[in-house]
């Protein structure tokens, strides 16, 4: 899913039309938060299929814990909660690049 995106950002040859990462993020972080079933995803963040199934496909390869480690702040070994930002951007850089 993820990979299909980021060779099509390599090659500039994209099919069909993506929803905003920013959108589709936000919608998954919704869902994570809340612990609400899927099919109870506001319509704000698109279909909740479209949500579930990216997050399927990120998970299955690697995309979508890819960032969070470098963005967990540590305190004395603990972890420290706070809310983080990923624009669409660095998500497609993510996608394209891969880590570093």
């Amino acid at each position: 899913m993820g990979g299909d995106r980021a060779a099509a950002a390599r090659t500039g040859k994209f099919s069909g039309r993506w929803r905003d990462y920013r959108q589709v993020i936000n919608g998954i972080l919704w869902k994570l938060r809340t612990g609400a079933p899927w099919r109870d995803l506001p319509e704000r963040f698109g279909p909740w299929k479209t949500c579930h199934e990216r997050l399927r496909g990120w998970t299955a390869n690697g995309t979508w814990i890819g960032p969070w480690p470098r963005a967990q702040v540590h305190d004395d070994d603990t972890p420290v909660q706070q809310t983080i930002s990923i624009d669409s951007l660095q998500a497609l850089a993510w996608l394209v690049r891969g880590p570093g």
